[in-house]
């Protein structure tokens, strides 16, 4: 394991990055103690990451947690409101498969708060600027 000082890894981060990549393990120190540590990880892509907001049963767009909940949250956009607005994209057959989707979350991990929910997210975008121009948190969405 490799020793720095907190002055030298803010100068070098680079080069210090460059060597955890290369399976270096760094120590950060400041006045003699060790205050983080970066340990070499083998890479990892978007799916890797986002891997277990997929169930068998399909995918929650973010899950989060929100004091003891767990709050699962399904983001809907829409640009313009011609063809309905985002919440209305939601049909009964979608938060079906939500609701599924959420159960087996819960099944698949331990350690969970025992409250939980399903949110939505709408968001509408100006078809002319690309900008939301309105975006709407509705909990509980899901029953």
């Amino acid at each position: 394991m490799r020793t720095v000082q907190v002055s030298e890894a803010k100068a070098g981060l680079s080069a210090l990055l460059a060597e955890v990549e290369a399976g270096v393990e760094v120590a950060i120190t400041r006045h003699g103690r060790i205050v983080a540590r970066i340990v070499p990880q083998p890479p990892t892509t978007a799916a890797d990451v986002f891997a277990p907001l997929w169930t068998e049963s399909g995918e929650i767009d973010l899950v989060a947690r929100q004091r003891d909940c767990i709050v699962f949250i399904e983001v809907r956009s829409k640009t313009g409101v011609s063809f309905g607005t985002p919440e209305e994209s939601v049909t009964a057959v979608k938060k079906q498969r939500l609701l599924a989707t959420a159960l087996d979350y819960l099944g698949n991990h331990s350690s969970l708060p025992e409250n939980w929910r399903i949110d939505f997210v709408a968001v509408e975008i100006d078809p002319s600027g690309g900008k939301p121009t309105r975006v709407e948190i509705i909990e509980n969405a899901v029953c």
